[in-house]
């Protein structure tokens, strides 16, 4: 590079890259911010802001129910940087809740809802509940349903669902939550339920 400045800024870089990974000194914590600003400057310029835009000019909005590192805020910072600068940009933010969460996606859960409110969006949303087996009852899924309430949830989506059986291609994320489970005929009082509460 000709420009003796940016030939300096690209050797040090180039001395600052093992500060991402281990301890320098005093360095270390600077290294890591600037690159996590810059990851999520790229991502915004780059990813989330152009998406956004096209789908507001098209008349949608952008919704999110998957991000990584759930139930865990260093996993969020290590995939996204600053988890709450990216979903800035999404109109309805959300979270699954899955077997892995246990009794609940307490931490998304509150993370989606005050993101929400920090960025005056009135959704937020929830993908229910994959993984908790063909054992699930609907009594769980009423109380799970009420616990992402309370959290700030006020948009319910089930986990997508197979119409076939064959072949075992519902192993993935059951349970399935149509006419195979034997609750099927109480469904419409429970999505009335929760349309009162959405």
């Amino acid at each position: 590079c000709p420009d003796r400045t940016a030939r300096c800024a690209m050797l040090r870089a180039i001395v600052d890259l093992p500060a991402l990974f281990v301890d320098v000194g005093d360095r270390t914590d600077k290294v890591r911010c600037d690159y996590y600003d810059t990851m999520v400057a790229m991502l915004e310029s780059n990813f989330y802001q152009p998406i956004a835009h096209w789908l507001h000019d098209h008349g949608m909005q952008q919704a999110t129910i998957a991000t990584w590192g759930r139930e865990d805020l260093l996993g969020q910072v290590q995939n996204y940087g600053d988890f709450f600068r990216m979903m800035r940009h999404f109109d309805i933010p959300g979270n699954e809740d899955s077997v892995a969460s246990g009794e609940g996606a307490f931490i998304d859960g509150k993370l989606s809802s005050s993101i929400a409110h920090l960025n005056g969006r009135p959704r937020v949303a929830v993908c229910a509940y994959w993984g908790t087996g063909w054992g699930f009852t609907q009594q769980e899924n009423i109380a799970r349903t009420n616990v992402n309430y309370a959290l700030g949830t006020n948009l319910l989506n089930t986990h997508g669902v197979m119409y076939s059986l064959m072949g075992g291609r519902n192993e993935f994320v059951p349970p399935e939550v149509h006419f195979y489970q034997p609750y099927w005929q109480t469904w419409r009082t429970h999505y009335d339920s929760v349309t009162r509460l959405s």
